[in-house]
């Protein structure tokens, strides 16, 4: 599904294969604003080249103008931008963008279409990009604001500390972090598993479904 510079693996086959693609390599990182940084066509090529996880505090010299709990470390402002191509059967693909940590005050948008806001530093999100990614030359586009170093009693950091995937899915799909196993009765000898999960046809048409 991609191209280049970027990893993936399958987690399954047949009508719920899924792929996920690891997003963490060659992006490119601004410390300060830049109003105009969220349009797909904007000129990154003098911006610094970063890798994932990134945490622009820990580069800054120590302040006591900052909180302790902070580790005398600055905030602000700072753009993250990520160039990524896609074949031409995504068209027929379902699309998720995962997040798993920025701090704080997330914008997100890709190929400059704003996809939300997320105040919350610490907990993973994600959006669904179907519509608005297509083959060819894609960008993500995460702006990050932290406008105070005293809202924390811990070292924080700032910046897009974890992972950021896409997962790739067929219209027909398993949702993701729906599947739940637990066991129904065991013995000394044996015991029964049960699992559920939710499946999703976004499909014109009903489907036989085989694993």
């Amino acid at each position: 599904m991609f191209q280049k510079k970027v990893s993936g693996y399958y987690t399954r086959k047949g009508d719920f294969m899924t792929k996920k693609y690891n997003m963490n390599l060659d992006w490119k990182f601004l410390l300060g604003e830049e109003k105009k940084a969220w349009y797909k066509g904007f000129d990154d090529r003098h911006w610094r080249d970063v890798q994932l996880p990134h945490d622009w505090s820990v580069e800054a010299p120590f302040s006591k103008e900052h909180s302790s709990g902070t580790g005398y470390l600055p905030g602000g402002i700072g753009w993250y931008r990520k160039s990524f191509h896609l074949q031409e059967d995504i068209k027929e693909k379902k699309v998720n963008l995962t997040i798993e940590g920025a701090y704080q005050n997330a914008k997100v948008w890709v190929n400059s279409y704003y996809l939300g806001y997320r105040p919350y530093g610490y907990s993973t999100f994600s959006y669904d990009i179907s519509d608005f990614v297509h083959s060819g030359h894609n960008v993500l586009s995460i702006r990050l604001d932290r406008p105070s170093t005293s809202d924390s009693r811990w070292f924080t950091g700032t910046g897009i500390y974890r992972n950021v995937y896409l997962t790739v899915q067929n219209q027909t799909r398993i949702v993701p972090g729906s599947t739940f196993f637990y066991t129904k009765s065991s013995d000394a000898n044996s015991a029964i598993v049960a699992v559920e999960t939710n499946i999703e046809n976004d499909t014109a048409y009903r489907k036989k479904l085989k694993n």
